[in-house]
């Protein structure tokens, strides 16, 4: 097949994920690298994935900001980057010395893992909250580094503290661009952003938009229960077909 319907192929693909992705993200606060990593993951290798999902993310953080800053609150913002900064560096350590075969079955099990928890609907609220909102960050901050799915220990603990679902997906965009600000660097200095990245980085633009304007226009026609079940599927899916397959 000729260079260019090669190329053309995997821009359409890549688009596709990224609106599915963004979709995702503007309707519940989370889940774009959840959904995007591992389907990409199937077209290209980790080193590469990884840092462009990550740098596409940050222009839909800035459109959810723009929409929802009012509800920040910034001290559980906090206790969850004092964990989730350290927690990068190990994961952005991980992915910079690990080979690409490793780094993608390591993937593929988080997201199988994140998606399978993210099923479970935890009760009762923890005590010390800021102690256990400073691991879950840490967690996430690992997970973030190393594969770009800083979603699942945060969410859970948001789920667990039973906040409120408007507050919680405002305090999840937060989060997320500035972990994900901090871990881009991180991933410069690692030499992990490079022309390839932002390429396929913005690749990725126009369906990260499709994916948004669709949000908007069906978040009042979509029920939150089923969207989720839906999501958490496809997920589950990408999770076990890069185990499979990679």
């Amino acid at each position: 097949m000729p260079q260019n319907a090669v190329s053309f192929s995997l821009i359409v693909g890549v688009n596709a994920v990224a609106a599915l992705a963004s979709f995702s993200t503007s309707l519940t606060g989370f889940g774009y690298a959840l959904v995007s990593c591992p389907l990409l993951l199937l077209l290209l290798p980790p080193k590469l994935v990884v840092p462009a999902t990550l740098l596409s993310s940050m222009a839909l953080s800035a459109i959810l900001i723009a929409g929802s800053f009012r509800d920040f609150d910034y001290r559980r913002v906090g206790i969850f980057l004092l964990g989730g900064l350290p927690g990068a560096v190990l994961g952005v350590h991980a992915l910079a010395s690990l080979a690409d075969s490793t780094m993608t079955r390591v993937i593929g099990a988080i997201t199988v893992a994140a998606a399978v928890s993210l099923w479970v609907k935890p009760r009762r609220p923890l005590g010390r909250e800021g102690l256990f909102g400073g691991l879950a960050g840490c967690l996430s901050g690992i997970l973030g580094g190393a594969s770009g799915l800083s979603g699942p220990p945060v969410v859970l603990f948001g789920l667990k503290q039973q906040w409120d679902h408007r507050q919680l997906r405002a305090d999840l965009i937060c989060y997320f661009a500035l972990l994900h600000g901090a871990v881009l660097l991180m991933f410069r200095d690692r030499a992990l952003l490079q022309g390839q990245t932002v390429e396929l980085g913005l690749w990725m633009l126009p369906g990260l938009l499709v994916g948004y304007l669709l949000a908007l226009a069906l978040r009042k026609r979509v029920s939150q229960g089923r969207f989720r079940a839906l999501s958490l599927g496809i997920v589950t899916f990408g999770g076990f077909a890069v185990l499979v397959w990679s």
